[in-house]
């Protein structure tokens, strides 16, 4: 993100129209969870996800989001450690598609479980 800040100079050090590659790290609520950014749906009814439930069906559920870290976004409200949220939902899911959930891939070892709906 291209962002400006005022930085105190006061030996020289930084010469005018120079750059400078910064990483700011922001304090995580213990509470607060984070997900994969495409999980996230913003739609007329408000930011939501799409869970997997107990029937191994799709339900969207509303949630609250905290800060985008790029490719993950924090969630302030609305969502569980122990939900099963879609890693990348699809635009037309309605509650109570089917999903299928596909076993876990040596290449997906992030412990995120992804509903695929049918």
């Amino acid at each position: 993100m291209l962002t400006e800040i005022d930085v105190p100079n006061p030996t020289g050090k930084l010469l005018p129209g120079a750059y400078a590659n910064v990483h700011i790290h922001l304090a995580q609520q213990p509470e607060e969870l984070v997900v994969p950014t495409g999980a996230v749906l913003f739609q007329a009814a408000g930011p939501q996800v799409v869970l997997v439930n107990a029937k191994n069906q799709l339900e969207l559920h509303n949630v609250s989001v905290g800060n985008d870290l790029g490719n993950l976004i924090q969630i302030t409200g609305g969502l569980s450690p122990s939900d099963r949220v879609v890693a990348s939902p699809p635009d037309y899911v309605v509650n109570g598609m089917p999903a299928s959930i596909q076993p876990q891939t040596s290449s997906n070892k992030s412990g995120d479980t992804a509903g695929n709906a049918k």
